[in-house]
């Protein structure tokens, strides 16, 4: 893992972070897995991984576990070794199990360590809802997978029949395709900015659901909001910039009002 960073460093690409395991706790003799027990993972990073990557120099982070939310246990193992806990700055963890209240849960536990989202992939207006449960739950990052996959849906060593992704590439023309979910996603990753903070926001009425273990009323309105940490915005002006990201859940136009300090705007939102 080491030398895998370095070799990328030497070609002047600088890995952000990285975990020693993908998905730890699978263990399926039809797919690519290995099994690996938090009282593996917690010895391989204090022995080994972790002294490694500090003596390398290179400033590249260790995220733990890098699996489901329902499986939180794994990273309390190892934040609950302090020897193993001072070489991992956060956790890394997938949706297919669980809810995403489980970041919170660990954050709550062991505020001074981060909480990523690392894999999945969520779809339509359910899963804009998600992105917001996902980012008011600690979450720093949000990791989609797959991003694209031709119109056969192809390449895919299965052993799972993929979903069709944001991106999709026409196997007859060659055309890239933008589903739905390239702009949903837009509506984050255009305005939210490297660095930002997550700032609180409340709501008045309905009843902004955090936990994501249950769906919230049809009509709702889910929202996140964040503070740029640059000091520009979207058109470069020297300024802080609030982002407020708001899901409609209605099938209709609901109107939206927003106070922020003494400034205030009207809407409908679509």
């Amino acid at each position: 893992l080491v030398k895998f960073v370095e070799a990328y460093h030497d070609q002047g690409i600088e890995i952000e972070a990285i975990t020693p395991q993908n998905e730890p706790l699978q263990n399926e003799d039809s797919y690519p897995t290995s099994l690996m027990l938090p009282e593996q993972e917690s010895e391989l990073i204090q022995q080994s991984l972790g002294p490694r990557l500090e003596a390398s120099g290179l400033n590249c982070k260790i995220w733990c576990f890098d699996h489901n939310w329902a499986d939180h246990y794994y990273p309390e193992h190892i934040l609950n070794n302090t020897a193993a806990a001072t070489y991992v700055a956060g956790t890394a963890f997938h949706l297919y199990e669980g809810f995403p209240q489980a970041m919170t849960n660990l954050h709550d536990k062991y505020p001074e360590k981060e909480v990523h989202f690392s894999e999945g992939s969520e779809f339509e207006m359910r899963g804009a809802h998600q992105l917001v449960n996902i980012f008011r739950n600690w979450a720093s990052t949000y990791n989609a997978w797959v991003t694209l996959l031709d119109t056969t849906m192809q390449p895919n060593a299965g052993p799972f029949h993929p979903t069709s992704t944001m991106l999709e590439l026409d196997v007859n023309s060659g055309e890239l395709i933008k589903r739905f979910e390239y702009y949903m996603t837009g509506q984050f990753s255009k305005f939210v900015r490297k660095g930002a903070l997550r700032v609180e926001s409340s709501t008045i009425g309905n009843t902004t659901l955090t936990t994501g273990s249950s769906p919230p009323p049809p009509d709702s309105l889910v929202h996140v909001a964040f503070m740029n940490a640059d000091s520009s915005d979207i058109e470069g002006n020297n300024q802080k910039t609030i982002v407020l990201v708001v899901v409609n859940l209605s099938p209709n136009e609901q109107p939206i009002a927003i106070q922020w300090n003494e400034l205030q705007s009207s809407n409908d939102i679509i």
